[in-house]
């Protein structure tokens, strides 16, 4: 709202005239012209300085005034946006307070995840490394060692260890072989169809066609019986079916003269115990 102000008052000056002056009785022009008369034309004239100073005051202080109403009305209408304002930028800062914890967490995950990766590596690494490092000492170790003995003993010496080699080897099947037969010898008729405890060829292999037990052997057919004797080394020659399975039994240590002769018979014939 603006203000208007307006001059109240009027500022007028008194002339004076020489001619009055003069036309009244008794005046002296001498003693007028003697005596001090204030000028206050100087002092009027800054009067009306002041006064149009202070209009000029009050001016401005309207239109200073009308400015702040005019700031206070906007700054009601502008109270909801401001509230609004208020409210997105506390969303914000939690918006980057979530963003900030999710970011730790995926760096704590990229660090387990890293961690995972060098382990499952490190592993996968190790494998191969184990398998290169087997593979070198069952093929090349067993090579360079035959080399470096062969350089160091002379070969006489080096034959003579193989032929040892050979006879303990021997010995080990054959104490093998003993006690498999102490073993299958306490075989009997009331526990016949206890395990027939394997025995080694002179390779040291065991037969895949090895019965697992006594009525098992006896129910094998004349082929079989001689193929077990031929793989065993004992001599068939044109020997039955029945002396072919006695020869084997008494190689294995069974005492087949202990089995009823019955029993023989019938486990030949395939049929059931």
């Amino acid at each position: 709202m603006s203000q208007h102000y307006e001059e109240s008052d009027t500022y007028s000056t008194a002339d004076y005239s020489m001619d009055s002056r003069t036309a009244s009785p008794g005046f002296d022009s001498t003693s007028v012209a003697s005596t001090d008369v204030p000028d206050i034309s100087l002092d009027m004239d800054g009067v009306n300085q002041m006064v149009s100073t202070m209009k000029h005051t009050l001016a401005s202080l309207g239109v200073t005034y009308d400015s702040l109403g005019e700031s206070k009305a906007r700054a009601t209408l502008l109270g909801p946006a401001l509230d609004q304002w208020h409210r997105l930028q506390k969303r914000s800062r939690e918006i980057e307070r979530l963003d900030r914890a999710q970011e730790e967490e995926i760096n704590q995950l990229n660090v387990l995840i890293r961690n995972t990766l060098l382990q499952s590596i490190m592993d996968h690494i190790a494998g191969h490394v184990n398998k290169h490092v087997e593979r070198i000492m069952e093929t090349e170790v067993p090579l360079l060692v035959k080399q470096e003995l062969a350089a160091a003993l002379p070969e006489s010496l080096l034959n003579d260890v193989h032929e040892h080699k050979k006879e303990l080897q021997q010995v080990q099947r054959a104490l093998y072989n003993s006690e498999a037969r102490l073993a299958n010898s306490l075989i009997r008729s009331h526990n016949i169809y206890d395990a027939l405890q394997p025995l080694k060829k002179k390779d040291g292999s065991i037969s895949p066609h090895f019965p697992p037990d006594v009525p098992a052997l006896l129910a094998v057919d004349d082929a079989t019986a001689k193929n077990l004797l031929a793989e065993y080394d004992l001599p068939s020659k044109e020997e039955t079916r029945e002396r072919s399975l006695t020869k084997f039994l008494a190689f294995c240590g069974v005492h087949y003269q202990s089995l009823p002769t019955a029993e023989l018979l019938t486990y030949g014939s395939d049929a059931s115990p």
